[in-house]
């Protein structure tokens, strides 16, 4: 069991056995993956992940140089549900807390089309 910030390496957008054998998957959501974060040790050719928002030197560069898995939020792909997106069992209102599928997330492919609804939109406890 270590801080939050000991899971960045094995950062990922899906389930890390380390996170959830160490029981961080709850303190530390964003380092084991449950969450749309930047990789904070993410250090590219152009810079690292801050260069790429909105007033950085590379922001607009996201798709061009390749950066957008490292990051996502840099690069405005996370944490905005997709109005257009129905996957067939309806839009992300559906995914909603206390709504008809809000543990259907995962099964349904809805994660990346509704990431606020789906809840992935969250932060590291600090003392984590």
């Amino acid at each position: 069991n270590g801080k939050c910030g000991d899971y960045y390496p094995l950062l990922q957008h899906t389930l890390n056995d380390a996170c959830v054998d160490d029981g961080a998957w709850e303190a530390c959501p964003v380092a084991c993956g449950r969450c749309c974060a930047d990789d904070p040790e993410y250090m590219g050719t152009q810079g690292n992940c801050s260069t790429y928002l909105p007033g950085g030197a590379n922001f607009g560069y996201c798709h061009f140089d390749g950066v957008e898995e490292s990051c996502p939020v840099a690069c405005g792909l996370c944490c905005k549900d997709d109005p257009t997106w129905d996957g067939g069992h309806g839009g992300c209102a559906t995914y909603r807390e206390g709504a008809t599928n809000e543990d259907k997330c995962v099964e349904h492919e809805a994660v990346s089309h509704c990431p606020v609804a789906c809840g992935v939109c969250c932060r590291d406890n600090e003392g984590g």
